[in-house]
């Protein structure tokens, strides 16, 4: 309303009073012109009204979708730049790691040295998981791996056990995977990787208890579907992963940044690193797509979205 010319609302309100003034002192004159105009001129204000909150609509659309490009070219920056620190800074493990295991083996049993190589081993390998999330994040590693043929079904009921510990026994735990559902090309341990990371995210929006859902389902994804999503998808048949929690929840507009490295909407010592980063990189090198509906105090649902192995199911349709 802010946005209105006042004018029109003032030519209504004259309008009117004069309709009002002539009925009270029975002139009749004009009066029909009159209350035309009145009618006219209240369509128009209707009609401008209408197009302001379309144009409103439109700009605030656009505004959104500009920032949402702005934060996905920001990511795909930030994936890049950790690509290659990531490799620079693997070649520098594996030289450090190499050292220390060549001193220990060069060493005797006894000496007071073996124990501060060790120390030297052992952090130079936690540094080489930690480039590896890198990698990952970049989508380096899916780059260079090999792509195989992945039942994300079979995959998901090998980690009921894990999911369940992971968990704890104040969330319950409920599976929806549909019979027949394709295989998606990636690597089994990435995928794996993914969906742990989701559930442990689900675990921390549920601090008291609460419920999670895993659903899994073959969908055909139209074309502007998912243009609007987290990370955009083509068109095409998809596994789609679908993990909800009963957790805090938040706003939607917020939720475009918790696929960010480091990012967690709660305090730092609860949940912080790179794990949703991860799931961000590893489904975008798959060609694949991410979507999130939330709200506050209704909890969070983030779907992946795995293409279909094309090749795995022409093979089934023959066999059929």
């Amino acid at each position: 309303m802010r946005d209105l010319n006042p004018l029109p609302p003032l030519a209504v309100v004259a309008v009117g009073a004069m309709v009002v003034a002539r009925v009270q002192t029975g002139a009749s004159s004009g009066l029909g012109i009159s209350a035309i105009g009145l009618v006219v001129l209240s369509l128009l204000l209707t009609a401008r009204m209408m197009v302001a909150a379309r144009d409103r609509w439109r700009l605030v659309k656009a505004e959104f979708e500009t920032e949402k490009r702005m934060h996905l070219d920001r990511i795909l920056a930030i994936r890049r730049l950790s690509g290659g620190v990531a490799h620079v800074f693997n070649n520098l493990m594996t030289i450090v790691i190499g050292g220390a295991e060549e001193g220990l083996e060069a060493l005797p049993s006894g000496s007071p040295a073996r124990e501060s190589l060790a120390s030297v081993r052992d952090a130079g390998r936690r540094a080489a998981e930690l480039t590896a999330r890198l990698r990952t994040y970049s989508g380096e590693m899916q780059a260079e791996a090999r792509q195989e043929s992945v039942c994300v079904k079979e995959l998901l009921n090998t980690l009921r056990e894990d999911i369940l510990t992971t968990v704890g026994a104040r969330i319950s735990v409920k599976y929806e995977l549909e019979p027949r559902i394709c295989q998606v090309r990636g690597q089994a341990h990435l995928i794996e990787e993914c969906v742990m990371h989701l559930v442990r995210n689900s675990r921390a929006a549920m601090p008291d208890g609460g419920a999670l859902s895993i659903r899994l389902q073959q969908k055909e994804v139209a074309r502007d579907e998912l243009t609007s999503a987290i990370l955009p998808a083509p068109p095409g048949a998809y596994a789609v992963l679908d993990v909800q929690d009963s957790g805090c929840g938040m706003k939607q507009e917020e939720a475009v940044h918790i696929f960010d490295p480091f990012f967690s909407s709660r305090s730092l010592a609860v949940s912080s690193g790179l794990g949703l980063a991860v799931v961000h990189g590893a489904i975008a090198s798959l060609r694949g797509g991410v979507s999130v509906d939330t709200a506050p105090g209704k909890g969070m649902s983030i779907r992946l979205f795995f293409p279909i192995d094309e090749a795995a199911r022409a093979h089934d349709h023959a066999i059929r």
